[in-house]
């Protein structure tokens, strides 16, 4: 689940490349849709979403009987000012 485009295909071409399968979600509401229809090994997570918080969505994962077992790797940037 991840909104920057580029940095998504990235990771999604790198997945591929290992033999697995990756599917995008650029919000959170769109992955928690995709996750209760499609069975994953794991969800890379970004913190900043456009529509809720990534924070909020694994809340939501952790707190849903059926989804609490899927592996969740936290993946955010932030930049800071120096």
């Amino acid at each position: 689940v991840e909104d920057d485009k580029v940095f998504s295909e990235y990771v999604k071409n790198l997945i591929n490349g290992m033999g697995n399968k990756a599917i995008v979600a650029t919000t959170g509401t769109e992955g928690l849709r995709l996750v209760r229809k499609t069975p994953v090994d794991a969800i890379l997570l970004d913190l900043t979403l456009p529509d809720i918080s990534g924070i909020d969505v694994l809340h939501i994962l952790k707190s849903t009987p059926e989804l609490r077992c899927i592996p969740v790797y936290i993946i955010s940037n932030s930049e800071k000012d120096n």
